[in-house]
């Protein structure tokens, strides 16, 4: 660090009878003066220099805006060459909530007195938006409640103290290559997605859905796991096409049971239970791996439901038909929900 009399080289070649304040310095409070007059603002600027100079450089070095520890924007324009007298000044700023509202003042300088103005940017507040696709879970089948996708906006709207609207265009039965094909020729959902923040995706049980002819064969099953992979894959890549224009975040959501659960499961007997499990693990695996090689965020519901170790009772979750979530459900759903998004927002 440098001690209080040692000069800042980026202002060595200022004209010493050049007195006047940073542009901007009487219009922004939190604006840091080109030359620190105490030890504390020094210090303050030190710690600046050091968090700008592990911001990303690009060839064509424009404005670099990153979210730091301790809720720190920093801006700096990056000159092509050395520019005398140049300043760079940064502003702490408070992140105005969980998902939207940052508010980032950038200020550079050719010198300390130039007759330039600071530049001010200020984000407009607008509403945000989550976007759900999958099958009867996420449409909230079976409970007369608010299903997670709204919850979870929600929830976002109160942390953030931002509008956050929910489309759910989730279907009932849907499978993968349902949601796959919404994806490519349904207008609706083509326009919600292109236009969400957050799309929260839960698909693949009806895939691998109880049968009659297959019972409690995990066997049987198994070839259909495959194209679950694939379909998911292919799910995301589109929603990416799709959000291409804008930053969006892609949630991908696993199953507490691709059956059912709980005390319904347990009524249906031992060779029922075990079954269930082994696909549900197939299933989840899928989903998390996908959500790995793509880059999307993972929701590990089977944990939300029942515990780190997967084995507590989920029945108190679950509606009276043993397979959808009811109201405790569909809220505990959209908490999980929302602290993952908020962690991988780094909010």
């Amino acid at each position: 660090m440098r001690g209080d009399d040692e000069q800042d080289p980026s202002d060595r070649e200022r004209d010493p009878g050049d007195d006047r304040p940073c542009p901007g310095e009487l219009q922004l409070r939190q604006l840091r003066r080109c030359e620190p007059d105490s030890r504390e603002e020094n210090e303050q600027e030190s710690d600046f220099r050091e968090a700008d100079a592990r911001l990303p450089r690009e060839a064509d070095n424009r404005v670099h805006v990153r979210i730091l520890p301790r809720h720190v924007a920093v801006c700096a324009s990056r000159r092509k060459q050395p520019v005398a007298n140049y300043t760079r000044c940064m502003v702490r700023l408070r992140l105005a909530g969980a998902v939207g509202g940052l508010v980032v003042l950038c200020c550079t300088a050719s010198g300390c007195g130039s007759s330039n103005q600071a530049t001010t940017s200020a984000s407009a507040p607008r509403t945000w938006s989550v976007v759900a696709l999958g099958d009867s879970v996420p449409r909230g089948t079976n409970c007369d409640c608010r299903p997670y996708p709204e919850l979870s906006a929600d929830e976002l709207a109160t942390s953030s103290s931002q509008t956050v609207t929910a489309t759910n265009d989730a279907v009932a039965g849907a499978t993968t290559a349902h949601v796959l094909e919404q994806l490519k020729s349904d207008s609706d959902v083509i326009g919600d997605v292109r236009s969400a923040d957050v799309v929260e995706i839960e698909i693949g049980a009806n895939d691998v859905g109880y049968s009659a002819s297959c019972g409690t064969s995990v066997e049987c099953y198994a070839p259909r796991v495959p194209a679950i992979e694939k379909n998911l894959r292919q799910i995301v890549g589109r929603t990416r096409e799709l959000t291409s224009g804008h930053k969006a975040l892609v949630v991908l959501l696993d199953y507490w049971s691709v059956w059912l659960g709980g005390k319904y499961a347990a009524a249906k007997g031992d060779a029922y239970v075990a079954a269930a499990e082994e696909m549900t693990d197939r299933v989840d695996a899928v989903i998390n791996q996908t959500a790995t090689a793509t880059g999307s965020a993972y929701v590990d519901l089977r944990a939300a439901f029942k515990g780190p170790s997967y084995t507590f009772d989920e029945t108190h979750y679950l509606s009276n038909d043993g397979d959808h979530p009811n109201a405790a459900g569909h809220q505990k759903i959209s908490e999980a929900a929302v602290a993952v998004i908020e962690k991988t927002l780094h909010l």
